[in-house]
């Protein structure tokens, strides 16, 4: 490894990046779009309920992994920055140990869940019991292998090639979707599908450790390496990365199976819809933010921790002009694209708009979360906020038994929690603790933000004079909205710099 210090953020690398990025989104959004669909039309409302209601218990369990395995690209971009090879190898071995033994309780927890799902939820399943202990199976020990080997998605990330992360995820899912359409056009269940995703991330979990060793000749994982202080502080510092990232996944899950227990599997799947549209947003955005963990890791590492705040400004500017626009979209027109995507089956606004506001904040915050984890600032505030949203969400729970369950008040339930908690809080001790004025951070939202209203605005108008048609005026909308929040963003939000960098770049490739 040479001591040569990368160029970490410069402008090449993360256009790269980013690009490779979403074009890897772009295959997940259509297998996220499509495999729903499929499933319905080919097994029912029903069925696709219980595929949904498998992945919320799996979730759960996937807390077990504490952030150790993915968080190590932190400490691989610091060690590697310093040229200190032998920490690079201890920090990576520890990990490796640490999820071996997290491996192993969680395998012995889905062993449990499958002995308890006819007892806690067979009345609520009925006949799809044997398919839920059947798909919970298959992912739960797909999660066992993930696990295991978690530890080079770090390094890969530590080495700042996401592109090769990202291509290995698009291709990933390219493959199973591809089976899984060809099993259910063929007349297989949820069951193959949960098979077909067990086979498909196991050899993924594999070819990942192989690149990793690929790009990273110096590293080597050995038991010699395991150090116990080591584990310890990778350890604590997965376990506080997972508090701060823990409250919308905890959020929606607990939803999805209070909703199973109240309303039935069918209405899980009318959950699911709208949380999967905010989830490919926050996804195309993190693709992103996820990019400032190892870049603040290794400004920390080579003392350049000023440059955390630059990053933070930045970032964060990008993250509403990307975030605002999209969930404003679904805000307006979320009833028409479930429409067009599931059916009118599918449809529930009040809960589409309400799932929507409530992740603006949290997802427009993502890049200050991420600089906070790369600086390992996130300890504390990550456990005090989980309590919070923790609490608040209770409250609302027990009210929503007293008064009577139904999904507009579920949007509701999960959207204040995580706009108090998320949205407001953490960014509020983010300022602090990055030495940021309050007042400079939000003059890097006010501009993206004030443009995102006029695109609101216009889509709202779009709306109401198409009332009738809503698939005429959908299209309209984003016409006319697209090309005033294009405008908009040229002469308010892009700097001058940028601007002048966009236009040599247009005017190289147009030769």
């Amino acid at each position: 490894m040479t001591n040569k210090e990368p160029d970490l953020t410069g402008r090449a690398t993360v256009v790269h990046n980013l690009l490779v990025s979403w074009g890897s989104y772009l295959v997940f959004i259509a297998a996220g779009f499509i495999m729903p669909r499929m499933i319905d039309a080919n097994v029912g409302q029903e069925s696709l309920g219980v595929w949904d209601f498998c992945w919320s218990i799996t979730n759960y369990i996937s807390m077990a992994n504490l952030g150790v395995g993915s968080s190590i690209n932190r400490f691989v971009a610091k060690y590697r920055a310093a040229g200190d090879v032998y920490k690079l190898r201890v920090a990576v071995s520890s990990v490796c140990f640490i999820q071996s033994i997290i491996a192993f309780f969680v395998l012995t927890t889905v062993c449990l869940i499958l002995s308890f799902i006819p007892l806690m939820f067979g009345e609520q399943l009925g006949t799809q019991t044997t398919a839920t202990r059947w798909i919970i199976g298959a992912v739960g020990l797909s999660l066992v292998i993930e696990l295991i080997t978690d530890g080079a998605r770090g390094v890969i990330t530590g080495c700042h090639r996401w592109d090769l992360l990202n291509g290995v995820l698009a291709a990933t899912r390219a493959i199973t979707i591809v089976f899984m359409l060809f099993a259910l056009l063929f007349g297989g269940g949820i069951i193959a599908l949960g098979l077909i995703h067990l086979v498909v991330s196991a050899s993924s979990a594999l070819l990942r450790v192989i690149i990793a060793f690929r790009i990273c000749p110096e590293l080597k994982v050995q038991t010699s390496y395991i150090k116990k202080e080591q584990a310890k502080k990778m350890l604590g510092f997965g376990i506080n990365t997972v508090a701060i990232g823990l409250p919308p996944l905890i959020l929606t899950q607990t939803a999805s199976i209070l909703i199973l227990t109240n309303l039935g599997p069918t209405m899980v799947a009318v959950f699911a819809r709208p949380i999967a549209l905010v989830h490919h947003i926050e996804s195309f955005v993190n693709k992103f933010s996820f990019l400032m963990t190892p870049m603040a890791g290794a400004i920390k590492g080579t003392d350049r921790e000023s440059e955390a705040r630059k990053l933070v400004l930045t970032s964060t500017r990008y993250s509403t002009a990307f975030t605002f626009p999209l969930l404003s979209f679904l805000v307006v027109f979320g009833d028409e694209v479930l429409i067009l995507w599931m059916g009118h089956g599918y449809v529930n606004w009040v809960l589409i708009a309400s799932l929507s506001i409530g992740n603006l904040l949290v997802i427009t915050q993502g890049p200050i979360v991420r600089v906070l984890i790369g600086v390992d600032l996130h300890g504390q505030i990550g456990f005090l906020n989980l309590a919070l949203v923790l609490i608040i969400f209770s409250l609302g729970t027990m009210y929503l038994n007293h008064i009577g369950w139904d999904l507009d008040k579920v949007g509701i339930l999960v959207a204040i929690p995580l706009t108090i908690g998320s949205g407001v809080f953490i960014p509020l001790y983010a300022c602090k603790r990055l030495n940021i004025e309050l007042r400079g951070y939000l003059g890097a939202i006010i501009r993206p933000t004030l443009c995102g209203l006029g695109f609101t605005v216009s889509l709202l108008i779009t709306r109401f004079a198409y009332l009738q048609e809503g698939l005429i005026g959908l299209m309209l909308g984003l016409t006319f909205s697209g090309l005033l929040l294009i405008t908009s963003y040229w002469f308010i939000v892009i700097p001058p710099e940028h601007q002048k960098r966009l236009t040599a770049s247009l005017k190289k490739y147009s030769y």
